[in-house]
């Protein structure tokens, strides 16, 4: 189930899908949200990454080793490559 974007906010814990901590959210946009990770670059990820939130902690459905592999380190494009678009 996807998490409703709007309820991410700057400040709260992400872990993986492995239960491991990702890191902290550092700045939320329109499409993405900017990982802040304590011991790499920080990094952005779609909300599509988000699978569930519980209070201030956003719990992924990726896991630690595929958060480099989907995560842009620079601007990513304006929607998800992995998503499909909408009516599609």
């Amino acid at each position: 189930m996807a998490v409703d974007q709007i309820r991410i906010t700057s400040g709260m814990t992400v872990i993986s899908s492995e239960g491991s901590p990702a890191g902290t959210i550092k700045e939320t946009r329109a499409n993405d949200f900017l990982l802040d990770r304590p011991l790499a670059p920080d990094i952005y990820l779609f909300y599509t990454t988000a699978q569930s939130l519980e209070g201030e902690t956003v719990t992924l459905n990726i896991s630690d080793s595929q958060i480099d592999d989907l995560g842009w380190v620079v601007d990513p494009p304006a929607t998800d490559p992995v998503k499909p678009p909408e009516g599609h």
